[in-house]
């Protein structure tokens, strides 16, 4: 695996599990000795250094497994910047991007990240936004990435109800999975609605949660595995 991964959670639609599944990602990390984790916060409410914050103080935790911080990136500058810098450390830095993919800040870590993971939901109206969201990117890369290596593109269903969706429903949502591969993207199994997904928290991932998410974490592994230096 490389010395220095950078990875951004994105997509323009509230309400997918962004920032659930980055911080469960870091701890499943920890979990599988990956080396060091960070994750930069870079949200404007801030959710993940609250919910650190939280999360100690019930857990009455002394230590932390990863470093979680609070970035601002408004500006192209400031998170080009952070990402020149993120790409200097050793270990795997991610960031949980604010949910509005406009700002020019979003630029850098759309660009320059190693990998780009996309969680989306089959819902007509995610849908709609997960393809906006490829179609910013795919201006940012035109723009800024010419004779430049592409980050990798993947996409996790997150929060699918297993015991929903008619046979037509489920047809629709193979011919999703087979357009976002078409688009140079690769989709991961489904991570199931469960309730235990609710209760995370920026320390570790219970057994229960962490059974919900292997398939579409462990993928998501083997992808960082195969980035080359």
């Amino acid at each position: 695996m490389k010395k220095n991964i950078t990875i951004t959670f994105s997509n323009q639609k509230g309400g997918v599990g962004k920032s659930t599944l980055c911080a469960m990602f870091a701890n499943y990390l920890k979990e599988k000795n990956a080396g060091t984790v960070c994750i930069m916060d870079c949200d404007r409410q801030h959710s993940m250094v609250a919910k650190r914050q939280a999360d100690a103080k019930y857990l009455q935790a002394e230590s932390v497994p990863y470093e979680l911080k609070s970035i601002e990136i408004d500006t192209l500058q400031s998170a080009a910047v952070l990402m020149k810098s993120a790409k200097a450390m050793v270990g795997i830095c991610m960031f949980d991007s604010p949910g509005n993919i406009y700002l020019q800040g979003m630029v850098p870590l759309l660009g320059y990240s190693d990998v780009i993971i996309c969680p989306f939901q089959y819902e007509f109206n995610c849908l709609e936004s997960t393809l906006m969201f490829l179609n910013v990117i795919g201006k940012i890369w035109l723009a800024y990435m010419k004779g430049r290596k592409k980050p990798k593109l993947i996409f996790v269903p997150n929060l699918v109800m297993k015991s929903r969706g008619t046979a037509a429903e489920i047809e629709s949502w193979k011919k999703t999975d087979a357009a976002l591969v078409q688009a140079g993207g690769i989709v991961t199994p489904p991570i199931y609605n469960r309730a235990d997904l609710s209760r995370y928290n920026t320390f570790g991932n219970t057994r229960q949660q962490a059974e919900i998410v292997r398939p579409a974490f462990d993928m998501i592994y083997n992808e960082l595995t195969k980035l080359e230096e």
